[in-house]
């Protein structure tokens, strides 16, 4: 592992930020030469790795009885012994290090790192680590470190300085597990791994501190899309997305939400998807017109709505005004994506509009009539689905729906056309629709 005086598992530790770099950089208050010292560091530390890989002593052997995977402490008191510290293999202290600045499947780099570090740790890991040993080594930092460094404090977890010292760690652990289990998967069998994977990713999701939230979050919604591999546990990560769902800040909403959308239609039972509707309505319907959190509703919930198919029905009297006031948002994308998905939810709830045509036509006419403030060709595509909206509508409730608009007499001049096209209409029309109605 050594040649000469450098020891390779201490140079790949010099690659991970420390605990007192992330204390600085959560207080926007790093100095700028101690962030370049590290990252001059850091590069180094990867290059000499890359020069050195076959030095590199190989993962330790962890087992796949779950029995002797338990978390273990990295320090650990031994009989007649003073305190020792668990040693990890140099090749599993490769994987932080490149874990620590990897891009991940959304090319983001974290806070510490840069896009040369990110280079550099994506060169590393295929050096270094590659498809032979990314599975040992990942179930050895994980079991060895990432499980300890993720559970959520106790009531003894400390105060102050304690306490911030342990958010860095943790902060740091829950990245480098978010890269191994998203950018490296492709290197390692997940069946392989799933197990203390998704321990980690549990203990992340649990973690109190957001950012490490966020990262857990975003490891589940990958490993949820490996949910047809058998004997996955669909539930437990479900239940646990589900409860991130409730207040999630804007860097955990969209992934908790992908995975619980995601998994909620596996576990195909009604009472999952009623917990997921409320959970995330909960949220949405708080945040109003926040971009942040409608663009992640407005590109989930179409697939999730179809799959729901009449469960939508109990959740209308909040998922349509919701989505009623998305078509008047200052963004065209978010206005004509809420249209779209308008006329999904109409086609998966096509008994009841009945009950909502008379509440909806007022937002379908204002939001015709304000598409003049757009561009031209975003104009054009708001107004054809709003045709396609009231079209739905009228179809399905019928004599309820005319008696609605036709009685109108506050119609903007540019909503007239949308009269004429409702107008148009033959009276009656059969709808042939795969909707199966319970």
């Amino acid at each position: 592992m050594t040649r000469g005086d450098v020891d390779l598992a201490d140079v790949a530790r010099a690659a991970v930020p420390t605990p007192e770099l992330i204390r600085a950089l959560v207080r926007d208050e790093v100095d700028a030469d101690a962030r370049s010292t590290f990252t001059e560091s850091a590069l180094t530390a990867l290059q000499t790795l890359r020069e050195r890989c076959l030095e590199l002593e190989p993962p330790s052997v962890i087992s796949n009885n779950p029995s002797s995977s338990r978390p273990r402490a990295l320090v650990e008191p031994v009989e007649d012994a003073p305190v020792r510290v668990l040693e990890l293999s140099s090749t599993a202290l490769a994987l932080a290090a490149c874990a620590s600045h990897g891009r991940t499947s959304s090319r983001d780099v974290p806070g510490w790192s840069s896009e040369a570090l990110a280079d550099a740790a994506d060169a590393t890991f295929e050096a270094c680590v590659g498809a032979a040993h990314a599975s040992m080594a990942f179930r050895e930092l994980a079991t060895r470190e990432f499980m300890d460094t993720l559970r959520a404090p106790g009531a003894e977890g400390g105060f102050g300085a304690d306490a911030e010292v342990a958010d860095a760690r943790a902060i740091v652990a829950s990245r480098q597990m978010r890269w191994c289990v998203d950018a490296s998967t492709q290197a390692m069998d997940v069946s392989d791994v799933l197990d203390v994977a998704l321990t980690c990713v549990l203990r992340a999701m649990d973690y109190p501190h957001s950012g490490v939230r966020a990262n857990g979050a975003r490891a589940a919604s990958v490993i949820a899309r490996r949910r047809g591999e058998e004997g996955f546990p669909a539930e437990v990560l479900l239940d646990a997305s589900r409860s991130l769902l409730v207040g999630a800040v804007e860097d955990v909403w969209p992934h908790a939400l992908e995975t619980a959308c995601t998994l909620t239609p596996i576990v195909e039972n009604d009472e999952d998807f009623r917990k997921t509707f409320d959970k995330a309505l909960d949220t949405a319907c708080l945040r109003g017109l926040d971009v942040a959190y409608a663009r992640p509703l407005l590109d989930i919930f179409p697939d999730f709505t179809r799959s729901a198919g009449v469960r939508v029905v109990a959740h209308l009297s909040r998922l349509l005004p919701l989505l009623c006031s998305y078509l008047h948002a200052v963004k065209d994308d978010i206005a004509i994506d809420a249209a779209k998905l308008i006329a999904i939810v109409i086609e998966n709830s096509w008994p009841r509009m009945h009950a909502h045509c008379a509440s909806m036509w007022p937002h379908a006419k204002r939001a015709y009539a304000e598409a003049d403030g757009r561009s031209a060709k975003r104009c054009d595509e708001l107004r054809l689905v709003i045709r396609g909206i009231v079209e739905l509508l009228q179809l399905a409730a019928g004599k309820e729906f005319t008696r609605v608009w036709s009685a109108d007499l506050d119609v903007p001049e540019h909503a007239r056309e949308l009269v004429a096209f409702l107008e148009s209409l033959p009276e009656e029309r059969e709808f042939k629709t795969s909707i199966v109605v319970a």
